[in-house]
């Protein structure tokens, strides 16, 4: 098969899907078949749109091939290869949703016509067809040899390491750091830059520019052809003499093959006892960001330095940083993050918690947590970003799993729905260490892997309860700060951040590399048994979350033992914790969920009180009414039944959330409410009457018509205690209504929709 036929795909519309889809059907059809065409066969195969499929059958098609002689065996890698590459070229709607036939189409033709231009000869069995000269690099042409740069370019060092691909495939990348000289012909003077290039830096020309353009290298011009620019860098890579070196792509503690451990850092790779390791080094993922690496200043390491002034400083003052009760769960936090890897694989969590903090303004939040940052990795000024788009937040935390990254400002109650629902899956998503892809200009995917666990501060926790499953909750209690205890604490804020050594975090790591893998699953699942006996409310997963709490204090302590320092706090901390960590969720993450209740509680002492003496709220098309729908009502709202409902024909209590909230307002309710902020917790509320069969309070979240209003609706079982008078107010309303209309000779006429004849009590 040639690549024209390869091509020519591109220009097929895809065709209606056949019956040959069983791998003994398929080799019978095309053994049978000597006259199909390739294109034809090659139908077939994309047809099946599932990728083991398609390799099983480009298989078979291949051997087929082979015992016919049209291919040879050893070209049997590559002509499987070509086919599923017409797949994704022309079929792959799932990964390339944009490009239409015509597109494709005019790729096809571009490619068409580059093929029809004559290939360069190639001299066969060269020892190297790329030299360096003084003044840049030579390639060897059909006539003679050619300059192909004004510069020399040598490799400092070769890496080569693996990564994972988007399809879970390993494979090896050519990595490198390279020192280029340009030279200035009349006056000799040289410029040197030293940069890191990838061998696919070298697929073309037009690449290989932009690379030392971005990388901004002073006067480098590349002349050469693509073809000529590719044997460079096969030169570079595979030919010229350089030190070789074992590439880690990410930073924190990494378990070799053999077991062994290392340290990695941006600048150094250091083994377990402390020692550096030259032949091995830290390779960026392309998509990681140069500034998030920047970020992390605070990754050095001096073993004297380290053991006799930064551990003693941070051990025994760091709990005195706040109250003692929001220290205690944040430290326990922090210190399990170098066996997040450990918990989260073989520890059966299935991922690892966030840290969600949380208080009032003015109550100390951000500068706590940079202060402690400066301490884990990130120097003497850390940064504490935002949350950005969904593009830059993947990137921020594909660096390290043991390095958090923090956020601030989590205000999901004031941001936009597309904005709240990108944040809330990043926490989701991440909590188990998956993964997003974005599409390129070029066709290809590029793969966001999610590694650091996050710190998200706000003034509020999550009303999400997917994510409050997935995180360790803290309160910060603006109060302390006005308590006699706020004096050491504010003189601990000075003493930590005025220290000039802060480079506590990898000396921690170096120390938690050498513990044992099976002690540390030990204490974690004692942390897990003493919890579930005594917190039995708790669910399997927050009881996992919490026991990582536990053990980042057992080993804490156990490293202050062995040294000799005091960590202030007791054995009987260590799992006395999760009454603190309950006292926090019922502050960060109860009470937003509670908010609903309470915004009930209210709208039903209004009514109780004032019944409609201070305003028509409650009845047929007011802010407040109990509605009975009619049997074949479905559980679907909105244009086309775009909104899903969980309805069911049950006796439902409609409420507009914005008037009731105005009404609650003008009454002089001391509580204030926002719908922006309720919305998320109905939004959760209606969520878990999905999942549990439509069992739940909140039965259709917003907009759900009837009567010509658009209401929130809540299950009437539910609230039937509390609101019970409204069908009193509400039958009284009708009442009233009709003799109205019998006043004004009107009770003949026909003048209600649908709904309202669904509702009207006679």
């Amino acid at each position: 098969m040639n690549i024209e036929d390869l091509l020519g795909e591109a220009e097929q519309e895809p065709n209606e899907p056949i019956d040959t889809t069983t791998a003994e059907g398929f080799k019978k059809y095309i053994l049978g078949n000597h006259d199909l065409s390739s294109n034809t066969i090659k139908r077939r195969i994309y047809l099946l749109h599932d990728a083991d499929k398609i390799r099983e059958f480009t298989e078979i098609y291949a051997d087929v091939m082979i015992t016919r002689t049209e291919i040879d065996e050893s070209a049997k890698e590559t002509f499987m290869q070509k086919v599923i590459d017409g797949y994704t070229l022309t079929y792959n709607e799932g990964l390339y949703p944009d490009k239409t036939y015509g597109q494709m189409k005019r790729l096809s033709d571009q490619v068409k016509k580059q093929l029809k231009q004559p290939p360069q000869k190639l001299l066969p069995n060269a020892q190297s067809v790329v030299s360096e000269q003084a003044d840049g690099m030579y390639a060897i042409r059909s006539k003679g040899i050619g300059r192909i740069t004004n510069f020399t370019i040598r490799p400092i060092y070769i890496v080569l390491y693996e990564t994972e691909t988007l399809e879970e495939q390993v494979t090896t990348e050519g990595f490198g750091v390279f020192e280029i000289i340009s030279k200035h012909r009349v006056t000799g003077k040289e410029a040197r830059s030293t940069v890191e290039l990838r061998s696919y830096n070298f697929y073309t020309a037009s690449s290989l520019r932009e690379t030392l353009r971005e990388k901004k290298v002073h006067g480098a011009f590349v002349y050469g052809s693509d073809q000529e620019i590719g044997q460079l860098g096969e030169y570079l890579f595979f030919e010229a003499a350089a030190i070789e070196r074992t590439g880690i792509n990410t930073i924190g503690i990494k378990r070799l093959d053999l077991g062994e451990a290392v340290v990695v850092t941006p600048q150094k790779v250091y083994n377990s006892h402390g020692d550096e390791q030259p032949d091995m080094v830290y390779v960026r993922d392309e998509v990681v960001s140069i500034p998030e690496i920047m970020k992390l200043q605070g990754l050095g390491y001096d073993a004297e330095s380290w053991k006799h002034v930064v551990l003693p400083l941070f051990t025994e003052n760091v709990l005195s940083l706040h109250k003692r009760s929001t220290m205690i769960t944040i430290l326990g936090w922090l210190m399990s993050l170098p066996f997040e890897t450990i918990i989260r694989i073989d520890g059966n969590l299935g991922g690892f918690p966030h840290l969600a903090v949380s208080g009032v303004n003015g109550g100390g939040k951000t500068g706590l947590i940079s202060t402690l940052m400066s301490y884990i990795g990130y120097g003497a000024s850390p940064e504490i970003a935002n949350f950005g788009t969904q593009f830059a937040n993947s990137q921020a935390i594909g660096t390290s799993y043991h390095i958090p990254v923090p956020f601030d400002e989590f205000r999901p109650h004031e941001w936009i729905q597309t904005q709240r629902n990108s944040v809330e899956r990043l926490l989701r998503e991440s909590y188990n260490r998956g993964y997003s892809s974005k599409g390129q200009k070029d066709l290809s995917t590029r793969r966001f892997d999610y590694r650091n666990a996050i710190i998200f501060i706000g003034q509020m926790g999550t009303s999400d309860q997917a994510i409050a499953e997935r995180v360790v909750p803290v309160s910060v209690d603006v109060n302390f700060l006005k308590s006699k205890g706020s004096k050491v604490a504010k003189e601990t804020y000075h003493l930590l951040n005025n220290t000039e050594d802060k480079r506590f975090w990898t000396g921690y790591l170096l120390w938690c590399a050498r513990q044992d893998k099976a002690d540390v699953l030990a204490v974690y699942e004692k942390s897990k048994q003493m919890i579930a006996a005594k917190y039995s409310q708790l669910k399997e997963r927050e009881i996992g979350n919490y026991a990582v709490v536990s053990l980042g204090l057992y080993y804490f302590k156990k490293l202050a033992d062995e040294c000799g320092l005091n960590c202030h706090y007791s054995d009987e901390e260590i799992y006395d914790v999760v009454d603190t960590i309950t006292e926090h969720a019922e502050v960060t993450l109860g009470n937003k969920v509670d908010e609903l209740w309470q915004f009930l509680n209210d709208l039903a002492y209004c009514g109780n009180t004032y019944g409609n003496n201070k305003g028509n709220v409650f009845g047929i098309g007011k802010t407040v009414m109990v509605y009975q729908p009619t049997p074949d009502k479905k559980d679907v709202y909105g244009k086309d039944g775009e909104r899903k409902a969980e309805v069911r024909g049950r006796k439902v209590l409609l409420i507009k959330i914005a008037d009731a909230i105005q009404t609650l307002h003008s009454m002089g309710i001391k509580n204030k409410y926002d719908e922006k902020m309720l919305m998320p917790i109905i939004m959760s509320y209606f969520q878990n009457a999905q999942t549990n069969g439509g069992d739940g309070l909140v039965l259709a979240p917003q907009g759900y018509r009837v009567a010509g209003g658009r209401y929130t609706a809540f299950n009437w079982e539910e609230v039937r205690e509390m609101f019970d008078f409204v069908e009193e107010l509400q039958s009284d309303a009708n009442i009233k209504q009709e003799v109205e209309k019998l006043a004004r000779g009107l009770h003949g006429e026909s003048d209600c929709n649908d709904d309202d004849k669904d509702i009207l009590i006679n």
